[in-house]
């Protein structure tokens, strides 16, 4: 997949009259294209502008294959769906630049993403998340996880918003960054343990 990535990435430039594939989807999770191949696969961004969903779980990637991606990431402007989860991304993803580029994706509306360690940086993220105007969904956790938060809150642009955690922080750190949090749900292996509903005029705690 890499080779065939690193093809694409060095022949769609020289058909400079080229016109843009009509690609909706792209399904490229668990085949470890490592930063080489999401590397090549950035570059060819701007052929494929009708992408809605990209699927990048599990494939070995780091800083530097995100910092390569996000700096295509503009071309983009149809991107609804997006997972980043399973990938080695450490708290200094935000110096690649990715938090800016996904703030300009109008119609993001789903984002998946490995949760970060420290709470300065899964406080930074959340912030992130709430000035997204179109996003409806966000998945912070594993398949593999047992005890699973389910979220659901309004961001700052009046839109609510669900986020699916493992993380209790996180649970505590949204609602310090939303101001209305309406539910609070925690399940094992899918069963639901406890829910607990916004009464009104309070938070749920």
């Amino acid at each position: 997949i890499v080779d065939n990535l690193k093809a694409l990435s060095v022949v769609l430039p020289l058909g400079h009259d080229l016109q843009p594939v009509d690609v909706e989807e792209l399904k490229l999770g668990r085949l470890n294209i490592k930063d080489e191949g999401l590397k090549h696969l950035a570059e060819i961004f701007c052929y494929i502008k009708s992408l809605k969903h990209l699927d990048l779980s599990y494939n070995n990637v780091t800083l530097s294959g995100i910092t390569a991606m996000a700096a295509h990431l503009s071309h983009l402007h149809q991107l609804e769906w997006l997972d980043l989860s399973g990938n080695a991304i450490s708290d200094d993803y935000r110096e690649t630049g990715i938090t800016e580029k996904l703030l300009r994706l109008q119609q993001l509306k789903y984002r998946t993403f490995t949760p970060t360690h420290t709470a300065n940086i899964k406080k930074s993220l959340l912030l992130t998340l709430s000035n997204m105007e179109h996003l409806s969904k966000v998945n912070l956790s594993t398949k593999m996880s047992t005890f699973v938060y389910l979220l659901t809150v309004h961001n700052n642009k009046g839109r609510r918003l669900t986020i699916r955690t493992v993380d209790a922080d996180v649970v505590s750190l949204v609602d310090q960054v939303f101001s209305q949090v309406y539910k609070v749900e925690l399940s094992c292996h899918g069963r639901v343990l406890y829910s607990v509903h916004k009464e009104k005029g309070k938070k749920p705690h």
